[in-house]
């Protein structure tokens, strides 16, 4: 399935078609309240417009696709914050560094580090990955 879209102007209003693998699958009105807008909006701020054809892509709603990515970038960094605001899992005499588990393939014990602590390091690593991304503008908006 390979969806495009092409933007067109009648009068002084423009519509959106969407088409999947050449064949018109819709008219999407520019109204944030649909799903096949937003759609657009984020397919538009994830890709950019070269691969919408058809008019250039009205400064209005190229606006709506900036704010969308805007948003979803707030709402990734607010989540990644909280979520390195709490405290880490580390081994401790109530968490063991490393647990036994079997090994079904050689029939024994193996030695691993604990799930635990390598899931909560790994999310941690994710979380300062998106507050590391986030532009600056996007953190100010926070203090403004």
């Amino acid at each position: 399935m390979t969806v495009t879209y092409i933007v067109s102007k009648l009068d002084t209003q423009y519509c959106i078609s969407k088409y999947d693998d050449g064949n018109q699958i819709g008219a999407i009105p520019i109204d944030g309240n649909n799903c096949d807008y937003v759609q657009f909006l984020q397919y538009l701020a994830e890709n950019g417009d070269s691969d919408v054809t058809g008019e250039p892509v009205p400064s209005n709603i190229q606006q709506d696709a900036d704010d969308w990515l805007f948003n979803k970038q707030l709402r990734e960094y607010v989540d990644a914050v909280t979520r390195l605001e709490l405290d880490a899992v580390v081994a401790s005499d109530d968490i063991p560094a490393t647990v036994e588990v079997y090994n079904t393939e050689t029939d024994s014990m193996d030695t691993v580090n604990n799930p635990v602590i390598v899931k909560d390091t790994e999310e941690r690593a994710a979380a300062q990955a998106v507050v590391d991304a986030t532009p600056q503008p996007v953190i100010d908006s926070l203090n403004n």
